[in-house]
């Protein structure tokens, strides 16, 4: 064969096999080349048969015109490529669309978050908020830290939070 049609990058291929699997990589490569090169000693069409050398060598002439006449009429079909060719062409063009698409959004999000993560990195450790910052931050970012005062049994400074607080075994009585 004269020409090849895909061209294999063995480095590319090469760097996705860890390296317990370099002996089987190697002999992966190995083999192709050797496949390689048989093919390449083929030619591109194959030479017509001689029918006038079985003739002076078979005694049965109808059996080998019989062949001849069966050989000229035999048509080797090739498969009809272009509708699975198209096919994966639009898949990919589908699929680049959809990259593209995903691509945008995420660089959207990035761009948009950019004020909130800049907050989020210049404010102060929890530990030495204020009040009003750690509401301020709870209200924008962590809204399940918001203490519900509704449902909470014992109110702050109340009677029955400083007996809960002080003896939490009388709880309840």
């Amino acid at each position: 064969m004269a020409t090849a049609r895909a061209v294999v990058r063995w480095n590319k291929v090469g760097e996705y096999f860890p390296r317990k699997e370099r002996a089987a990589f190697t002999g992966l490569k190995k083999r192709a080349d050797e496949l390689k090169t048989r093919l390449n000693v083929l030619p591109e069409k194959p030479s017509p048969i001689d029918f006038s050398t079985y003739r002076s060598k078979i005694a049965n002439k109808e059996l080998v015109e019989k062949l001849e006449k069966a050989y000229k009429v035999a048509k080797v079909p090739k498969p009809n490529v272009d509708p699975a060719i198209s096919n994966v062409n639009s898949w990919a063009t589908e699929n680049q669309k959809r990259a593209e698409t995903a691509h945008k959004q995420a660089v959207d999000a990035l761009n948009s978050n950019t004020g909130e993560m800049d907050y989020i990195k210049n404010m102060r450790p929890f530990g030495e908020m204020l009040f009003e910052e750690y509401g301020d931050f709870c209200v924008k970012y962590a809204p399940e830290r918001i203490p519900n005062f509704e449902e909470c049994p014992f109110q702050p400074f109340t009677v029955s939070w400083r007996i809960s607080r002080q003896y939490p075994w009388k709880v309840g009585h």
